[in-house]
């Protein structure tokens, strides 16, 4: 009995025990981000290669022959292997679904396979100029290309410049708390939490003139510039007064 009693007595003591723990004070909270803009310094193009016959293993010699002479054109315009890496392999049959007239509908009708080879292109960009990468687009369509998977402009070392975003999101986290508390009439206190709320960029939207490469024209890009984007969370108290 005892120890039933006990136990009872300190069950009974919890409600009053929970009172007693500190309330969080009153604060004031904000979100804000910081961009900055810088220019890219490399580029990723992806160069494709894809042919179609009626046996398998015809499309992708074909295919093999003409991806051999776009990697050779690519490294004789001074790139080196290392930049140069096969990001995807296809070999896929074709059907004909077509229905024919005045005969039975009897199935897709196999006409012969497709064969495909993708290869991912590191391409450097000096001062913002992105020469060498029009250079490299017109160097593989000629030497027997015909698929440009588009073009991905990057940083190589992005950190510098989303630690500066991130000082301007802070910065301006800060003085919408200030205008907070001045719109509320309430101090602001000291700092209770910070929390970085992630970032990201996003990537220019280069000009491929393609038609000119078509045309025999040198292909021109234009890079444009990054933007890097930063969040940050605060946490102000609220300080009696202003």
């Amino acid at each position: 009995m005892r120890a039933l009693f006990v136990a009872l007595t300190l069950f009974l003591s919890l409600p009053a025990a929970a009172q007693t723990l500190p309330q969080p004070p009153p604060f004031l909270a904000a979100e804000a981000t910081g961009e900055v803009r810088a220019a890219p310094d490399r580029a990723v193009v992806r160069f494709g290669v894809q042919h179609q016959h009626a046996e398998a293993k015809e499309a992708q010699k074909r295919v093999n022959q003409a991806m051999q002479k776009v990697m050779d054109a690519l490294r004789a315009r001074g790139i080196p292997k290392e930049r140069i890496s096969t990001e995807r392999l296809e070999l896929f049959p074709v059907y004909d679904h077509r229905e024919r007239p005045n005969q039975e509908y009897q199935g897709p009708i196999l006409v012969g396979f497709r064969a495909a080879n993708v290869v991912r292109v590191e391409l450097p960009i000096e001062q913002g100029k992105a020469d060498k990468v029009g250079e490299a687009i017109d160097a593989a369509i000629g030497a027997g290309a015909n698929t440009v998977e588009g073009i991905q402009f990057e940083i190589a070392d992005p950190q510098p410049h989303y630690l500066r975003a991130l000082r301007i999101a802070a910065e301006n986290a800060r003085e919408k708390t200030q205008a907070l508390a001045s719109a509320l009439g309430v101090g602001m206190g000291r700092l209770l939490e910070v929390r970085e709320g992630g970032g990201g960029y996003e990537p220019p939207r280069p000009y491929l003139a393609m038609d000119r490469a078509m045309k025999a024209e040198a292909t021109s890009v234009s890079p444009g510039e990054l933007i890097i984007r930063a969040a940050v969370q605060v946490r102000y108290e609220v300080a009696a007064g202003r």
